[in-house]
């Protein structure tokens, strides 16, 4: 009501706000709502859905206040068309309302059969232009667009809805492929997790693409204006399956470790696109997340600003009325979702921006800071006076439960306490007596973070198997192909050198039982009863020095030495390798070095144990994963994979030729 002197009095809720303008009242033109589908929405499509049994969908478009139904009707589209092929007759008002034309209309609906829509992303349009249906006949000033999505099954439609962001066999054929289930998307971009995204390519459903054992594979997608489309997949081979990630290793830097200088605060993959450490605190400490060992990029939190909200200049007490400011940033955000239920005291958000402040971590294990947002320990802020507070109180007073006070000298340490004359900031928090064990999760891809002291939740989590590859007919004729053409040359040098040494020396087989040592001779040369005992139950090889003649010879009266020997167990490691690295690549390249291996391989007589670099481009599912090496090369540390693969040897070969000697 208005009283005598002119002045307005309004009874105001708590939180409730009220709008003063002057007459008359502004009026904006007509907006659309509500709609459905909703914004972005799933619609499940059963597979015998026909003409015989249909599926009705109404598809809804409402407006804020009436509009002319005729232009409503004649203006709203579905993928692009007024009336689709089923027979329907397009858009109709569902809800009419009285007007001055005679002709509202509050609600459209379109209702047509699901079945005649196929799988994939449609589009629900309004063109710009339709007139309100009341006396102002403002029209609609944009063209309103509302996508929803049509699937037959719960997998292979590009949605926004319940995605998990992993796809197992995203990586397929042998990891020389991408197959996609996201139709409905126009565009696609690829990259191996730690190196850069492939430029925009056009959407298709399998793409060559070279994975790696161990390395996660993303693809990001695009349809409908929206690139928020993410997925994910890791192979390490044999249709075992690790985490997808966006960051090759992450790294959790505090106060505490002297920002990764103490201890690298290295953290492990738990899930996809997870990571974890437990760490123990006894105080607050401030932390940030970090996915190099550099600071080349970091995550912590958005620093709070002060939003003042003045009276107006008109109102003579806005010279002496300074509220306390509203704030903004990280923790504000996250005292609103836990104040709506969204989140609870555990769980926060991560900022990448180079503003980003350390946020904190502390023995509490949540994310309950030492002070309301916009405060601070370090940096002087303004106090604004309150009763009967002034400049002496300021001078004096020292400090109270929270607060320390001090007059503003304008020097560059005051912070942010700007032209206030008192400035304050938070008494340093003390340390707990007890030191408790906190799990730290964050999620690399969403940018989330939880603090709990359950520490069961950084364990490992399951991983779903990969499904079941291509038929392999054709994979095993190139198999096989491929064994032909490595071995072919091998055996040809084999059966080349075979020859030559048959040219020049005399071969002798001997079983161990018929072996004996000469009682005439003193020395070298065994007989055939009395075997050493130290000769392997295989087969012997030996090299005599005769060519089968006999009588007067000086060939024949020489004594036949028989060198006996055991198989030894022998590593044989090989630094042939392409080093990719972000300038290009380098190849070290010896050349023959895999017939050499091979050959090894194939006539050592005791056990082998090869150690080799993996090759890029090369599959290696037939290994299993074992773990991962640590190196350090020119002060970097490495983290290398490792895998296994063993083969059962097999029976000893009497080889032609001159013995290796003892070793």
């Amino acid at each position: 009501w208005v009283d005598s002197a002119g002045s307005v009095s309004v009874l105001v809720a708590p939180l409730e706000v009220r709008v003063l303008v002057p007459a008359p009242v502004l009026k904006v033109p007509p907006v659309v709502t509500d709609v459905l589908p909703a914004h972005d929405a799933r619609v499940r499509r059963r597979p015998d859905d026909s003409k015989e049994k249909q599926q009705l969908l109404n598809v809804t478009v409402r407006f804020d206040r009436p509009v002319d139904l005729a232009h409503a009707e004649a203006s709203a589209r579905l993928d692009g068309k007024q009336a689709l092929g089923d027979g329907s007759n397009g858009f109709r008002c569902s809800a009419p309302v009285p007007s001055i034309s005679g002709s509202g209309c509050l609600q459209i609906t379109l209702s047509v059969d699901l079945g005649s829509l196929s799988e994939g992303p449609h589009i629900v349009e309004v063109s710009e232009g339709v007139p309100a249906a009341e006396d102002d006949g403002l029209p609609t000033a944009v063209v309103f667009r509302s996508p929803f999505t049509v699937v037959f099954e719960d997998e292979g439609v590009l949605t926004s809805t319940g995605r998990t962001h992993e796809q197992p066999g995203l990586i397929c054929n042998y990891l020389t492929q991408l197959c996609h289930k996201a139709r409905g998307a126009e565009w696609l971009r690829i990259r191996n997790t730690g190196a850069s995204w492939t430029p925009w390519q056009k959407y298709e459903d399998v793409t060559d693409w070279q994975a790696e054992p161990g390395r996660a594979v993303l693809v990001q997608y695009h349809s409908q204006g929206s690139s928020s489309y993410l997925v994910g997949d890791c192979v390490l081979g044999g249709g075992k399956r690790c985490y997808a990630q966006y960051h090759p290793e992450m790294f959790l830097r505090t106060e505490d470790n002297d920002w990764g200088i103490k201890d690298e605060g290295r953290m492990m993959l738990v899930n996809h696109f997870t990571w974890a450490v437990n760490v123990s605190f006894d105080s607050f400490t401030r932390a940030k997340f970090a996915p190099f060992p550099n600071w080349k990029k970091s995550y912590g939190k958005m620093k709070a600003r002060d939003m003042h909200y003045a009276l107006p200049s008109y109102d003579p007490r806005h010279t002496t009325y300074s509220p306390e400011p509203w704030h903004d940033g990280t923790e504000s955000i996250r005292q609103w979702m836990l104040d709506g239920g969204h989140w609870s005291k555990h769980e926060s958000i991560a900022s990448g921006s180079e503003s980003a402040l350390p946020f904190w971590l502390s023995h509490l294990c949540n994310q309950d800071p030492p002070y309301p947002a916009g405060y601070s320990d370090l940096d002087w802020q303004c106090h604004r006076y309150t009763d009967s507070q002034d400049l002496d109180w300021c001078a004096s007073v020292g400090e109270d439960e929270h607060f320390v006070y001090t007059v503003n000298n304008r020097t560059q340490y005051m912070g942010d306490c700007g032209e206030c004359d008192c400035c304050r900031k938070v008494k340093p928090f003390s340390r707990s007596e007890t030191n408790r064990t906190c799990c730290i999760l964050f999620n690399d891809l969403f940018l989330n973070y939880t603090v709990t002291s359950d520490q069961s939740v950084c364990s490992m989590s399951w991983i779903a198997p990969a499904p079941p590859g291509p038929d392999y007919g054709s994979i095993w004729i190139a198999i096989c192909m491929g064994v032909f053409w490595i071995l072919f040359p091998c055996s040809a040098a084999v059966v080349g050198v075979a020859r030559k040494r048959n040219h020049s020396v005399v071969a002798m087989l001997l079983l161990p039982t018929q072996l004996r040592r000469p009682r005439s001779q003193g020395c070298g040369c065994f007989g055939a009863e009395d075997a050493p005992q130290k000769m392997p139950a295989a087969e012997a090889l030996a090299a005599g020095g005769g060519s089968g003649r006999s009588g007067g010879s000086p060939r024949s009266t020489r004594q036949e030495q028989i060198s006996i020997f055991r198989p030894h167990l022998v590593l044989f490691a090989s630094l042939e390798h392409v080093i990719e690295h972000e300038d290009g690549r380098e190849k070290a390249i010896a050349g023959g070095l895999g017939k050499v291996a091979g050959l090894m391989c194939r006539y050592h007589p005791g056990s082998l144990v090869c150690v080799t670099a993996c090759m890029p481009g090369k599959d290696y599912s037939f290994s299993s994963y074992v773990g991962q090496v640590k190196a350090e090369v020119s002060g970097q540390t490495l983290h290398c994979n490792v895998f296994h693969y063993e083969s059962a040897a097999a029976d000893p070969v009497a080889v032609k030729g001159e013995a290796p000697p003892d070793i």
